[in-house]
């Protein structure tokens, strides 16, 4: 039997539908070299996304997330755990964060309207 917890970080949390967010990835040794990406979903461990083409796998990637409207923004470091080439030719690829992202942190991307809270 799986535990609440486990339950709860493992939920998948959908990306709101609103203007204004900006989600980069780029990599710890070039931070100015960034690529555009869009958030597909995002859960306490990882998070989904779109891009353009395929990424150099580097284990030192960050992923940043600025809201305009909000003001909220969001720089998490991880790795990118797979990838998969989409029939529009773009790319979906999977990010692993360095550490989890703690309840307050998901809870204000909800409260911002970045993420939107799971139907119970």
């Amino acid at each position: 039997m799986t535990s609440p917890s486990r339950t709860l970080s493992d939920t998948r949390f959908a990306p709101a539908s609103r203007p204004g967010l900006e989600v980069v990835v780029a990599t710890r040794k070039e931070p100015t070299q960034v690529f555009p990406a869009e958030l597909l979903d995002c859960t306490r461990v990882d998070m989904q996304l779109r891009v353009a083409a395929p990424l150099e796998e580097d284990p030192n990637i960050v992923v940043r997330l600025q809201d305009e409207s909000s003001g909220f923004q969001l720089s998490a470091a991880g790795a990118i755990s797979w990838q998969q080439d989409e029939e529009s030719g773009s790319w979906r690829l999977g990010f692993q964060f360095t550490q989890e992202l703690d309840w307050e942190t998901l809870g204000e991307l909800c409260l911002c309207g970045i993420l939107e809270r799971p139907e119970a």
